[in-house]
């Protein structure tokens, strides 16, 4: 198989979810045997998730419960689902044996250069926002007449659509997380490396440490190849990110102090590149962006950045394609309007810092029920005292282990606790109760779904179908 060497014909791949799927898809219909294993006892299985892949006679799967002794040796490579742990026995095996370990990302990666060694491949990462700016950047993209693909974190594995590729020079934007950065060697590299923002968000995995987090976000650079988008306008970034980039090539998204001669900043409500005498206009007017809140403003410059760094033009079309998007399911989403209280999914927020924007963006005056808490990530709440202090009327908490904290941020910030409920329909059934009119019903976590929600899109679909009730 080119790009990677396969000598033994065998993989084994850690974790059978989404992107686990994709890479036993991949490899078994280019006659590659994999073997899966899964860190769930086969009686709690799923075995409909076997469907399409029991039929091969070169594919088996390896539950907790039945799991012995492992021949790591028969094995090419070691792919692992993002999720999974450094640490876990399989992967720790392999390194011991010299085998490498990978995930879908170093894999498509490395068949990608091979084949298409003209394509471009961009990165964005960051604690907040990936997946709004990778689905912007699409049809920025798409308006250019660019033959562009999008894949990763945000829900499809590059391998998905690599036999899909029609053209020999094609642009594939990934959404990449800490996580799956955590795999990249020194040979993967992105052309183009976006780091949209850094705030407290996957502590628990870092050992409470932000610099380790930070560190994370680094992989899949190469210092000489790789063209850095860094917004210097972020705290974090600054003391965490810079201090540890040596990249060569780096395009700064500043709109405050500007410093570098090289830089997509905000000029008289225009998103502009300045440089070597150079300004050129991406967006004219940001009051015309459907997006709301600055943060959504630095998400369109960062696009901008990446059209100038792939040298496209801009054009009629392309601010059009950028200021018509309206954002993501789950994303500070209009759900509803009711007696004049409005209703907002905000439920991919699973961070401070991400709940933040959307009161910033939403709030006037002490005007919003929130609706928050989940599972702990390891991260301090204490950045969103002054926002809840202006914004934040009253306070409904879902189960989890973040309340202790959000119960304490509520005491000091004078916002009332309506209650700790266990089912989203009490949540909304007390929200609105509560709420006058004028007022803003706001779902934004701040934390971990998979306390009482099988993720963070069941958690926004239940809210919408509470709401629903409410209208209905």
């Amino acid at each position: 198989m080119k790009g990677l060497d396969i000598q033994k014909n065998k993989i084994a791949v850690i974790g059978f979810g989404v992107s686990g799927k994709s890479v036993t898809r991949y490899f078994l219909k280019n006659n590659v045997a994999v073997d899966v294993f899964e860190d769930t006892k086969e009686i709690d299985f799923d075995h409909q998730a076997l469907r399409g892949f029991a039929e091969y006679n070169i594919f088996s799967i390896r539950f907790s419960d039945s799991l012995q002794s492992v021949d790591i040796s028969q094995y090419d490579y070691v792919i692992a689902s993002p999720g999974v742990h450094l640490d876990h026995r399989v992967i720790l095996l392999a390194q011991e044996a010299g085998i490498e370990f990978l995930t879908d990302i170093n894999a498509f990666l490395r068949i990608f250069r091979e084949q298409y060694p003209v394509g471009k491949v961009i990165s964005v990462t960051g604690s907040n926002g990936k997946s709004t700016t990778v689905t912007l950047m699409q049809k920025a993209l798409e308006a250019a007449g660019t033959d562009v693909y999008l894949g990763g974190n945000i829900g499809t594995s590059p391998l998905d659509f690599f036999d899909e590729i029609r053209t020999q020079n094609p642009v594939v934007v990934l959404e990449t997380s800490s996580y799956q950065l955590e795999y990249m060697k020194p040979s993967d590299y992105f052309d183009i490396a976006c780091i949209l923002n850094l705030s407290d968000n996957h502590l628990d995995r870092y050992h409470g440490k932000k610099k380790l987090y930070a560190l994370a976000k680094l992989g899949g650079i190469d210092n000489e190849r790789t063209r850095v988008l860094l917004n210097l306008d972020d705290a974090d970034s600054q003391k965490y990110i810079v201090p540890q980039l040596e990249a060569k090539d780096i395009l700064a998204i500043q709109f405050e102090h500007l410093e570098n001669e090289s830089v997509m900043t905000l000029e008289n409500d225009s998103i502009l590149y300045s440089g070597s005498g150079d300004n050129t206009i991406y967006v004219h007017d940001i009051k015309k962006l459907n997006l709301k809140g600055l943060h959504n403003v630095y998400n369109c410059a960062f696009v901008c950045g990446v059209l100038h760094s792939l040298n496209i033009a801009p054009s009629d079309m392309i601010e059009v394609a950028i200021c018509a998007f309206v954002g993501l399911p789950h994303r500070v989403q209009l759900v509803d309007s009711i007696n004049g209280v409005v209703y907002i999914n905000d439920s991919k927020s699973t961070s401070p810092d991400a709940t933040v924007k959307a009161l910033e963006s939403l709030g006037i005056s002490k005007n919003i029920i929130l609706i928050s808490g989940g599972n702990d990530k390891d991260v301090t709440y204490d950045s969103m005292s002054e926002t809840w202090s202006d914004y934040v009327k009253s306070l409904i908490l879902l189960p989890g282990t973040a309340n202790p904290k959000l119960k304490k941020l509520a005491d000091t910030t004078n916002v009332e606790l309506l209650g700790e409920i266990q089912t989203m329909q009490e949540a909304v059934d007390i929200a609105s109760v509560a709420a006058q009119t004028g007022d803003t019903v706001l779902l934004s976590p701040s934390a971990a779904s998979f306390a009482s929600f099988k993720s963070f899109e069941d958690r926004g679909n239940q809210f919408i179908e509470c709401v629903q009730t409410l209208r209905n």
